[in-house]
């Protein structure tokens, strides 16, 4: 089974055109706001499942001249040549490949919304279809990833508490303790699963963490602690239904996933944000100790990206970055990875570019100010109007009035 190894799309999406060519092990993927970074993770999931999460991706509009076309290639130990598929201006929908060399493991696809995609060619449950038309994924809401949905998933309240009260027969359990444990936030120490317990207007037992404070039932929790809950569930649901079908169909576990993940800093503190990508890359010695993960993941936050600097290795992970030219395109482009340390480092750096960290007011007269060291025409009165203007903004101990101030006494003002 493979992982996914190349992608190329042409006359679709903001790139023209989008060549990925993720590492092995980690991928980071950054850039602003609608450049993209949600339509790679969707094509991603195309890409290994030959199904769309939600809406399919088509061309802005339809040109005679240029068929937009979507290549892959799956990675299972050697490359092989991109599989190349068209979108037919005639039915507006993209071919189906006749064959693929090659098919992926597990695929969990972690969306910004909530909701997850999962795909497991072992898993017939997943799918409500059969014989040909048999595709081994599907996508749940939040809602039906907590609840469940009939005939498919049981939903969080319930295997949580189903695994925990028969530990003896489900030792899920342990997995999913020590997946939850693994992913817990540095300020609120290691998760401890308390007892369930029943609430007002609940006829279900409802799972509970244990904090410093006492035991809060799951469905109180904060929305980042809901996230990771749900995140460390559906992975270990995942991986157990997928042991179970493999044992019935009488056929070898898998020994790949792949995890997509959008917008992974939603709902978490700084300090688990520094803590998540360490986390998961962690997460398949919990499951397995021969099963390899391939993480592909979509961020805005640097904190995010600055957790990789431990762990980040060129010769499985790699970044990469999606900006606008002065032209107006949009680029992609893989980037080094440079440890630097601090957040301040990475905002003003290229994958970010907050030149000036801190608020909008403090870049804004930081930029006039260095324009006017860099002036040859500069009066003191401007100088003296700056530097009142930098009082009311500026801390007492902001690391800019060093150079300011020199600068100021040149001009005979004195700060």
């Amino acid at each position: 089974m493979g992982i996914l190894s190349y992608l190329k799309a042409e006359g679709v999406g903001p790139v023209e055109p989008l060549i990925f060519e993720p590492a092995q092990r980690l991928n980071i993927i950054t850039g602003d706001n609608g450049f993209g970074k949600t339509f790679l993770l969707d094509l991603s999931w195309w890409a290994l499942t030959q199904n769309w999460a939600e809406r399919p991706a088509e061309p802005f509009q339809i040109s005679q001249k240029k068929t937009p076309k979507i290549a892959f290639s799956l990675f299972n130990g050697s490359k092989t040549k991109p599989l190349s598929l068209k979108f037919s201006n005639r039915s507006l929908s993209w071919e189906k490949p006749e064959k693929i060399s090659s098919m992926p493991g597990i695929v969990i696809y972690v969306r910004a919304d909530g909701s997850f995609a999962v795909w497991d060619p072992m898993n017939r449950v997943l799918s409500p279809q059969s014989g040909a038309d048999f595709t081994p994924g599907i996508v749940f809401s939040k809602q039906e990833i907590w609840n469940g949905r009939e005939g498919q998933i049981e939903g969080l309240l319930r295997d949580w508490v189903r695994w925990q009260e028969r530990r003896d027969k489900y030792t899920v359990f342990d997995t999913f303790e020590k997946v939850l444990k693994n992913l817990s936030p540095p300020d609120l120490k290691p998760f401890k699963i308390g007892e369930p317990t029943r609430i007002l207007g609940e006829v279900r037992e409802i799972p509970t963490l244990i904090h410093p404070y006492g035991a809060v039932p799951i469905v109180f929790e904060s929305a980042g602690i809901k996230r990771i809950a749900t995140l460390a569930y559906l992975i270990v649901w995942a991986w157990e239904e997928h042991k179970i079908q493999a044992r019935q169909s009488d056929r070898k576990e898998e020994r790949q996933m792949v995890i997509l993940l959008d917008e992974a800093e939603a709902h978490l503190h700084p300090k688990w944000q520094r803590k998540i990508i360490p986390a998961l890359l962690e997460i398949s010695e919990c499951l397995h100790s021969e099963l390899s993960l391939q993480l592909i993941v979509a961020t805005h936050s640097p904190l995010v990206v600055a957790s990789g600097e431990t762990i980040f290795d060129p010769a499985k992970d790699k970044i990469f970055h999606l900006d606008i030219k002065k032209s107006g395109k949009v680029r992609f482009e893989q980037m080094n990875f440079e440890r630097r340390g601090t957040v301040d480092s990475w905002l003003s750096s290229d994958f970010f570019g907050v030149h000036f960290p801190g608020n909008e007011k403090r870049s804004e007269l930081i930029q006039r100010a260095i324009s006017l060291q860099e002036s040859d025409s500069v009066s003191k009165n401007e100088i003296e109007k700056l530097s009142d203007q930098l009082k009311d903004i500026l801390s007492a101990e902001d690391p800019f009035w060093i150079r300011w101030i020199i600068y100021a006494e040149q001009f005979g003002v004195r700060i």
